[in-house]
């Protein structure tokens, strides 16, 4: 890949535990502009996703963005499916039910790979440090 080629961005996103109104302004717009997001419960978070874009955050709603489930028995086949969006310049979202995704949620093998394909994972600092361990990587 030449070094002016776009690399998408994995970004982990804490979601509401118990009210959607939780939800940061920070994740809306992120959610909003994903060109995929890999979701636990895709029904969760078509309700979310439904409620994020009628919120009007940042720029209009992905009319591409595609939701895909996220779960520990498919985990390992997603991981393909989130380096191929990065590796496309895609921009991926990574949502758990309800929490922060790679804690008790799916989302770690995801995580792991990145990092280990050479992205860097954008993760709010409030979830940094505890997804980035959960998933084997350093301590920064």
């Amino acid at each position: 890949m030449s070094d002016d080629a776009r690399t998408g961005v994995l970004q982990v996103v804490a979601t509401p535990i118990g009210n959607l109104e939780d939800l940061s302004l920070r994740a809306a717009r992120i959610l909003r502009a994903a060109d995929l997001v890999l979701a636990e419960d895709t029904r969760s978070a078509r309700v979310l996703l439904t409620r994020v874009d009628a919120l009007g955050v940042g720029d209009p709603p992905n009319p591409n963005r595609k939701v895909r489930s996220l779960f520990d028995g498919n985990e390992a086949g997603r991981v393909d499916l989130a380096i191929e969006a990065l590796a496309a310049g895609q921009q991926v979202a990574l949502i758990s039910e309800a929490g922060t995704p790679g804690i008790s949620d799916p989302g770690a093998r995801v995580i792991r790979a990145v990092l280990d394909a050479g992205h860097e994972p954008a993760i709010s600092a409030r979830a940094r440090r505890r997804s980035a361990r959960c998933a084997g990587s350093p301590r920064r």
